[in-house]
């Protein structure tokens, strides 16, 4: 398993940063969904409308920052998305539906 965040910079570049395994990030949220992700979709550059916490639950997703860095996440990998400003991400899927677990946070960052 692992854990990735996805931020933006002072430039509005996006980028990733590896969370330890073990951190503790206490936030509210305001929704949780499952959503299935058509097999082989794509996305352009975009922000994150909210900050929002997602774990791949089958299939795999690859998440590209603004600067063209790309992590691909599997099943019980989890990316905690903060870029809801500058250029954002875009991310492509695997070849059969996806499946991911997306919580919504509550603006304001963690407690």
């Amino acid at each position: 398993m692992k854990v990735v965040s996805i931020t933006d910079g002072p430039d509005d570049e996006s980028r990733f940063e590896d969370m330890d395994q073990g951190t503790v990030i206490e936030w509210d949220s305001h929704r949780l969904r499952l959503q299935e992700v058509p097999a082989g979709s794509e996305s352009p550059l975009h922000p994150e409308p909210s900050p929002a916490m997602a774990t791949v639950l089958k299939g795999w997703i690859r998440i590209t920052t603004s600067l063209g860095d790309s992590r691909t996440l599997h099943p019980g990998d989890a990316m905690l998305f903060l870029d809801t400003q500058g250029k954002g991400h875009a991310f492509v899927t695997a070849p059969e539906t996806s499946v991911l677990m997306i919580v919504g946070l509550a603006q304001g960052g963690p407690r």
